[in-house]
């Protein structure tokens, strides 16, 4: 039989690998950290842990989290973008809005609620008070209501030696003055002056107010009838030996009354004894029948008033006339002195000898301290003009038309703010602009503050009555905070607290932001944790 073929070597079965050799096991996890004795206590904050048993320091207050307040409306002026939570009415974060109206409250539409200023103010009375009448004296354009302080322009004499001196005057018209010129007023007296205004005054020593007067009389000092006023002779003196007579004969004195000088006692002694003219005539007064029967003067004694010439260089002398008469001495033919030229200002037409005294009046100012004084003139026109100092600028708030010469006080118009209450009052101002002025705006003007208001101008200080808010900071005021801020009047979210970590930077756990550390097993750092092993780490915490 045919042998069957020997079985086939079957090969050998592949050798088995040996597994590769397994990870070293991962290091254990690090220890977890024991939970935080810390936590927020503040009833107020946002993250308050109330009676959670893992925060056993109930006085630290630096885990809490605050709500930012604030006003959240864009449309206010205080908007406040960083906060959470809008702030309640009525407290200093709570939106405002801006209110446009009159902020003075001097103005008539004063508007207590507004606090944007808008240039409205009305003042009915005005802010500048003064006088407003251009005509007047006192007249400022820089007023803007009257207060009734205009003075009346009234043109007049100014100087007080003046005889029409005006106390009430305001502008002084020197041309206008009339200064006393002395001379007798009196047109009946012999030396009336007709340019003349004042008479002289009783103090002066000049009696009659200087005037004096023709008065017929006996100029004869050693007569009976001596007249001591007498400036013409009546040639009627009586001697004194007439009174001697008149003692043993009464048929020398003259007993008329109509006489221009009689014996007044004679004749009331004749008057009053009627008994004389009928008893028997007296051999003595054989003239005294005569008397009585009616004739005033039978004895001829007698001088009645003749008019006449009695200047006895006259040609017209009458040894009879008792009162002079200049017209009839005829002096026209003796010499009279004087200006013959009928060209001179000084002519006398009844002069018939010239004496050289004519002259031509010049008329002009002769007053020495005029502006236009005249030397050549010789008779004061009474046209001077006086200096008169004053503004001549025309465009000055000041300018006087009347002054001719300038004084150097003349004040241009300052154009400004006129309002006392204004930040930017200008107290040169003397045109007023109201629209330039800056008005008062309390507020908080720091940027940085948390309610800085942009329209303010002014820092709001507490308690003040306008009711403006002041400044008001946003931080971190919680004191366990590492950025506590003792400034900050107003908690935000801005606080950093204290991190418990590893302070060691050689291990791995370490971090930067750790501020302290009360376990040492947090700090971690894998590593040959084998003394025996040559890779030794002495600071591994776990077998890596």
């Amino acid at each position: 039989a045919v042998l069957a073929p020997p079985p086939a070597v079957l090969a050998p079965p592949p050798a088995v690998l040996a597994p590769p050799p397994a990870d070293p096991p991962s290091p254990p996890p690090p220890p977890a950290a024991p939970p935080s004795p810390f936590g927020c206590l503040d009833p107020t904050a946002a993250n308050y842990v109330g009676d959670n048993n893992t925060a056993s320091f109930r006085d630290g207050e630096f885990l809490c989290e605050y709500l930012i307040q604030g006003c959240l409306d864009s449309n206010a002026y205080n908007y406040r973008p960083a906060a959470d939570v809008s702030a309640p009415a009525g407290s200093s974060l709570a939106c405002r809005y801006a209110v446009p109206g009159c902020t003075d409250p001097f103005a008539d539409n004063y508007n207590s609620t507004a606090n944007l200023f808008d240039n409205t103010c009305i003042y009915s009375k005005g802010i500048f008070p003064g006088c407003t009448d251009s005509t007047k004296i006192g007249f400022n354009p820089a007023h803007d209501f009257d207060d009734g302080s205009c003075v009346d322009v009234i043109v007049g004499c100014t100087s007080t030696s003046a005889l029409n001196y005006n106390s009430n005057a305001t502008f002084n018209n020197f041309s206008a003055c009339i200064f006393p010129a002395y001379g007798c007023l009196d047109s009946t007296a012999s030396n009336y002056d007709s340019t003349a205004n004042t008479a002289y005054p009783a103090s002066s020593g000049v009696s009659n107010g200087g005037c004096f007067y023709e008065i017929d009389g006996c100029m004869s000092t050693s007569a009976v009838n001596y007249n001591p006023n007498a400036t013409i002779n009546s040639h009627n003196c009586v001697p004194l030996s007439y009174v001697t007579q008149v003692e043993s004969n009464i048929g020398v004195a003259c007993v008329d009354p109509t006489a221009l000088a009689h014996n007044s006692k004679i004749y009331r002694s004749f008057s009053a004894s009627p008994g004389l003219c009928n008893s028997t005539p007296y051999a003595a007064y054989p003239k005294l029948d005569l008397w009585c029967a009616g004739n005033p003067d039978p004895w001829g004694n007698c001088k009645y008033r003749v008019v006449g010439c009695t200047d006895p260089s006259a040609p017209g002398y009458s040894s009879l006339a008792t009162v002079h008469n200049a017209s009839a001495c005829d002096y026209q033919n003796v010499a009279i002195s004087g200006c013959t030229s009928s060209n001179a200002s000084n002519y006398l037409s009844s002069a018939n000898t010239d004496d050289g005294s004519c002259y031509v009046l010049v008329p002009g100012c002769t007053v020495s301290g005029a502006l236009n004084f005249d030397s050549t003139a010789n008779q004061n026109s009474g046209g001077c003009i006086y200096p008169y100092r004053g503004c001549t600028d025309s465009s000055a708030i000041n300018y006087d038309s009347a002054a001719n010469i300038d004084d150097g006080g003349c004040i241009l118009p300052v154009v400004g703010c006129g309002h006392q209450f204004a930040l930017n009052y200008n107290s040169n101002t003397t045109v007023h602009n109201r629209s330039a002025c800056v008005f008062v705006k309390e507020g908080c003007t720091d940027p940085t503050a948390d309610n800085y208001d942009s329209l303010a101008n002014t820092e709001c200080v507490a308690g003040s009555a306008s009711g403006c808010d002041v400044c008001v900071y946003a931080g971190c005021t919680d004191t366990f905070a590492v950025n506590y801020n003792a400034s900050a009047d107003l908690r935000d979210d801005s606080c950093s607290y204290p991190l418990e970590g590893c302070l060691n930077s050689s291990y791995a756990s370490y971090t930067p932001d750790v501020t302290f550390q009360n376990n040492s097993a947090l700090c971690q750092s894998p590593g040959c944790t084998d003394p025996a092993d040559a890779a030794y780490n002495p600071i591994a915490t776990y077998d890596d």
